[in-house]
């Protein structure tokens, strides 16, 4: 008995140790100051937090690792030159959470290979990201340039802006949450569009707005891609209006030209407690004669 009380103290004693030491390690944060002419490679690291600064002519690269978290674990990137000649962050196999992204000049950032970089609201504010097979997560985002090539994803909410131009590959997907009739892509130069999948949902709030409003909302495509279209010759991009979000459905009419007007808006029933006890219930009544019968 003595044997097993002292067995349990140390198991005790062992678990409060691995707690304080995990905990620790989420308090802390890696800052990383990269200077001209250095490079950086993390490589199968798993970090909580922390920073990027940027000077002069400097790379990092990161492979088969995890930046940050999906609850608060975020990463900043800075870069502290306003006109390096080269610098460039390099995703590969791995996954960044960032807070924010300030480096408006010669600044490249590739997301390649499986990765997966995740932006909170309108923190990206960047020259060039360069996204293939991939999931980009950013809302609001501003970069002079973006590329999305083939076998990637684009989930984004609201309006974002590319100061100059973007190209969209054949193959990629565009995920893009209406939250108001103002919300687009937007660029001041040419948008060169390939086989793309644009897929539109819409927010409860802006929902909302249409019901105690006109009751019906017409999705004009053509608005939702705002500056120079160029489509490839012979591209055959797909829209997809989705009818339900989860709260509300609707109808979806197509009118032509690439407008769809939404309308017949109706919330989708909950189902109450007493319900889910009652499915459960009959779930159980059928496993315990099939149990029975064997």
């Amino acid at each position: 008995m003595k044997i097993n009380k002292l067995n349990n103290s140390v198991k005790r004693a062992f678990m409060a140790l691995m707690f304080a030491s995990l905990s620790f390690s989420s308090a802390s944060a890696n800052n990383y100051i990269i200077n001209n002419g250095e490079g950086l490679m993390i490589e199968d690291e798993l970090q909580i937090s922390g920073s990027f600064t940027f000077f002069g002519n400097s790379t990092v690269d990161i492979e088969n690792s995890r930046l940050g978290t999906s609850f608060n674990g975020r990463f900043s990137i800075f870069s502290n030159d306003p006109t390096p000649a080269y610098q460039q962050m390099n995703l590969y196999n791995s996954t960044l959470y960032v807070d924010s992204i300030y480096a408006p000049k010669n600044f490249t950032l590739n997301v390649k290979d499986n990765s997966f970089l995740f932006a909170d609201d309108n923190t990206i504010n960047m020259a060039n990201l360069y996204v293939e097979n991939s999931t980009l997560v950013a809302n609001g985002i501003r970069v002079s340039s973006l590329n999305l090539e083939s076998n990637s994803t684009w989930n984004t909410s609201g309006s974002s802006t590319i100061t100059t131009a973007f190209h969209i590959h054949n193959g990629s997907t565009v995920n893009l949450t209406i939250t108001s009739a103002f919300d687009a892509i937007k660029a001041s130069g040419i948008c060169y569009i390939g086989d793309v999948y644009f897929n539109f949902n819409f927010s409860d709030d802006f929902i909302d707005s249409i019901m105690y409003g006109a009751g019906y909302y017409d999705l004009v495509f053509a608005d939702t891609i705002v500056g120079d279209p160029r489509f490839a010759t012979g591209a055959s991009y797909s829209i997809n209006v989705a009818d339900s979000n989860g709260t509300y459905t609707w109808i979806v009419t197509d009118l032509g030209h690439e407008i769809y007007r939404l309308s017949d808006f109706q919330l989708i029933a909950i189902p109450e407690p007493s319900t889910y006890a009652a499915i459960f219930g009959v779930i159980a009544l059928a496993f315990v004669a099939y149990r029975r019968r064997k």
